[in-house]
């Protein structure tokens, strides 16, 4: 191990190794989402709407657990979309399309389906929270001299376990509808709104044209 540590110091001292280089990947930071590409400009009013609507959106849901930015595309055609937790895009077409409860609603249930998505890239045993298992006290009957054994130990354990079985069966990931009529409650909409958006809804439901061009 000594001469392993003499070794590596010696490739430091004659250049082969950076010594701000981390010599493991596992310290390395992950690699950035690509960039961009360039989007056609919006109106003001248009860009303006999206911002105000969606920072009180987020201001409201703090348990969302993320801070996209909104960027409002140029585009007359409806479309709706995010990339990862960083970015949602809205186009000026379906902005258009909708009131101020509309449009909250379109970006509270796109904020819903991108929470959705990172809860399903998350281990089951994170999304838990799972207890500790009970501690083996060993001050049972079991280890008394010449008592009977109450196997109290094992009969903790096992509860433990189907305790963890039946959590893990209730971690089901949330619903994007259930969870955007709650974002539009605690914003100050009516949950209804997500009905009323509907339409517009399913209008952009059917186009993806900037969404396979920007999200890879």
């Amino acid at each position: 191990m000594r001469r392993a540590l003499v070794g590596l110091l010696g490739l430091v001292a004659v250049g082969c190794l950076d010594p701000e280089e981390p010599t493991s990947s596992f310290f390395r930071p992950p690699a950035p989402l690509p960039a961009m590409p360039p989007t056609p400009q919006a109106s003001t009013e248009a860009a303006a709407r999206v911002d105000t609507v969606g920072r009180r959106l987020l201001a409201s849901n703090p348990g969302i657990g993320a801070k996209p930015m909104f960027t409002t595309i140029g585009s007359p055609q409806p479309e709706v979309f995010h990339r990862s937790t960083h970015d949602l895009f809205i186009t000026e077409g379906l902005v258009k399309q909708c009131d101020e409860s509309q449009l909250a609603a379109v970006l509270s249930l796109e904020l819903a389906k991108m929470v959705r998505e990172r809860e399903a890239a998350t281990p089951v045993q994170q999304r838990t929270r799972e207890p500790m298992p009970p501690i083996d006290s060993r001050f049972g009957r079991d280890d008394m001299m010449g008592g009977i054994p109450d196997h109290s130990d094992l009969r903790e354990m096992q509860q433990y376990d189907a305790d963890r079985k039946a959590r893990r069966g209730a971690a089901k990931l949330p619903d994007p509808p259930v969870l955007a009529r709650e974002y539009l409650a605690r914003s100050g909409y009516q949950p209804d709104s997500l009905t009323s958006a509907d339409a517009v809804l399913h209008a952009a439901g059917g186009q993806n044209r900037l969404e396979r061009q920007m999200v890879p």
